[in-house]
């Protein structure tokens, strides 16, 4: 599998998009940046409405299904009629594609603020503010009402203050610091991004962020001034100053016959080699399965569910394990994990399986041992014989313990653990992506007692129920509804009670 960045939009050899076509089949990316040819002058672009039409002929005519197009609204000398040229070159690519591919095809355009950048010949321009992009955005999206053009664009108050930090100075450093008092993390995502927390920030710093949206004089001191970085700022001022004055005239490409007065070329092949037909296996299959029981200590406990993945990933590489691979074009190890262990929780009764090419050997787990990390163990493993379900749906008990005695009397939390058992139903909220149900997890408690300084719960999984550990703390705590995040809960055990009410260990299964 091969993924490639934003191609230029010019002069892309047939060649290597026969090499590309074969390795995947995906979509390209192409950043024209601007829709008129006026646009694209200014901002130095050397590429022509012909050579973006060629190019998306190359494209679509060898089977790719998408292209996806990069431009940027609020550049300085903007017009409407440079805007709306965004929408007709998507819609002139997507034309394109149909008469060249022969059947339906995607083109996204991708639509940005223009943000001026330090060291660029743009760093003195204006941004433009809000109200004005959205207006683009906007009209953009009038005009690009079109069959097999998806419209796409990025947040205006992300865009502005993007290009408010990178315009500021010192000043910028007391900005970060009472955002971050006000609570902004992760602002990268966008469901965790809040503007009016970063716009009071800017208040009480007494600071306009209309201010750093105006244009820089030449003579103003920028505050990166003192840093050197590629060309000069006169440089820069002359390059922006022709923009301003006069528009560059490109010649037009000429395109060529690439086979034309071309010397012959050695035969190169690329990608994976042709695929063999299957044979009948003539003697008896050397894989083999092996399922691991491993843990974590407290030191891994806030690595999420992937990152143990990841994980036990890189130590199968690093010990040599002869692990077999998915086919197709994104090959990945034959790995089937049990439940997920939620985050912040420790572990003994973790449980994974591992398909191999070869059979299993006793050195393989040794090497994999001193391969882990310190905190992460291996408790058991065995070589599974039968061609069973995957682990997760053959598992339907779990068991935590919780310590209790910095947080609870040992006789009032036997009085609570009493009156949750007694209770016919315990209805609690929970709380999904898109709604909130009301649930009763009573008939997926199957014990919970009071032993050794810990609380001992025994809960459902898979068919045996779902109920999580967070829920049955919660309802202990009455009411705080916080305090069960400071547990520390353990998973001790996982395993299966069959019809006959016989208790099944995870590696007899």
């Amino acid at each position: 599998s091969l993924s490639v960045s934003s191609l230029r939009a010019y002069g892309l050899a047939p060649e290597l998009l026969d090499e590309l076509r074969r390795v995947r089949a995906g979509g390209l990316t192409f950043a024209p940046e601007a829709g008129s040819q006026r646009m694209r002058d200014v901002v130095n672009k050397n590429v022509t409405e012909a050579q973006l039409m060629e190019t998306a002929e190359r494209v679509f005519s060898r089977g790719f299904p998408r292209m996806k197009l990069y431009f940027m609204v609020g550049l300085p000398t903007e017009r409407d009629e440079d805007v709306q040229a965004i929408a007709e070159l998507g819609a002139r690519t997507a034309q394109i594609g149909r008469q060249a591919a022969k059947r339906k095809v995607q083109v996204t355009v991708s639509v940005s603020n223009h943000v001026p950048k330090p060291h660029t010949p743009f760093q003195w321009d204006e941004v433009c503010s809000p109200e004005v992009i959205e207006r683009k955005i906007g009209f953009l999206r009038h005009h690009n009402r079109i069959r097999n053009v998806h419209f796409k664009y990025t947040s205006t108050e992300t865009n502005m203050l993007q290009a408010v930090l990178g315009r500021g100075g010192r000043e910028m450093g007391r900005v970060i610091l009472a955002a971050y008092n006000k609570g902004c993390r992760f602002d990268g995502w966008t469901d965790h991004f809040n503007f009016s927390k970063w716009a009071e920030a800017f208040t009480d710093c007494g600071i306009e962020l209309a201010d750093h949206l105006k244009p820089i004089p030449f003579s103003k001191p920028l505050p990166w001034g003192h840093i050197t970085k590629g060309p000069s700022v006169e440089h820069l001022q002359k390059e922006r100053e022709r923009t301003s004055a006069t528009l560059k005239d490109y010649p037009p490409w000429q395109g060529r016959d690439e086979k034309a007065n071309e010397p012959e070329a050695p035969a190169m092949s690329f990608g994976r080699a042709t695929k063999k037909a299957p044979t009948r296996a003539v003697v008896a299959p050397t894989k083999s399965r092996v399922r691991l029981m491993w843990g974590k200590t407290a030191r891994y406990k806030y690595m999420s569910h992937l990152d143990n993945l990841r994980t036990l990933q890189r130590a199968i590489r690093r010990s040599d394990m002869p692990i077999a691979y998915s086919q197709g074009f994104n090959p990945s190890m034959k790995l089937s994990f049990g439940p997920p262990l939620p985050l912040g929780f420790t572990s003994e009764a973790e449980l994974v399986d591992i398909t191999l090419d070869t059979n299993i050997m006793p050195y393989m787990i040794d090497n994999l041992k001193l391969a882990l990390p310190d905190g992460i163990y291996i408790v058991d493993s065995r070589v599974v014989f039968t061609k069973a379900k995957s682990i997760s749906s053959l598992l339907n008990r779990v068991i935590y313990t919780v310590p209790f005695k910095e947080k609870w009397n040992e006789s009032d939390l036997n009085d609570k653990v009493t009156a949750l058992l007694d209770s016919q139903t315990l209805e609690i909220e929970r709380v999904g992506k898109n709604d909130t149900k009301v649930v009763d997890i009573r008939p997926g408690i199957y014990d919970l007692k009071v032993e050794n300084d810990l609380l001992v719960m025994t809960m459902g999984v898979g068919d045996g129920g779902y109920v999580r550990p967070s829920e049955l703390l919660r309802l202990l705590t009455e009411d705080d509804d916080d305090a069960y995040l400071a547990y520390i809960v353990h998973r001790k055990e996982m395993y299966r009670v069959d019809e006959n009410g016989e208790k099944i260990h995870p590696m007899d299964l």
